[in-house]
């Protein structure tokens, strides 16, 4: 992903990439584009799509979105009976 992250700059290239981490897309896309069942849900920065409501509705579960302290970017985390 960093070697990808280097030739995007370097070059300015254009990377797609297919990923169903949520935090891996957060960390390095400028642009994630959201499907549900084949079809677009959300299109626009991570901070835009990824946010609790938008991916708990998509996803039908509970989940927690907040920041990576380390990178500023949406974080995700399942909200399960044992964290409650």
């Amino acid at each position: 992903m960093d070697l990808m992250e280097r030739l995007r700059k370097q070059e300015g290239i254009t990377v797609i990439m297919v990923s169903h981490d949520l935090n891996l897309a957060a960390s390095y896309a400028d642009r994630v584009l959201l499907l549900k069942e084949g079809y677009v849900e959300s299109i626009g920065t991570p901070e835009n799509v990824m946010t609790q409501d938008q991916l708990s509705q998509s996803y039908g579960c509970r989940l927690l979105v907040d920041t990576n302290p380390l990178l500023g970017t949406p974080r995700v985390s399942l909200v399960t009976e044992k964290s409650l």
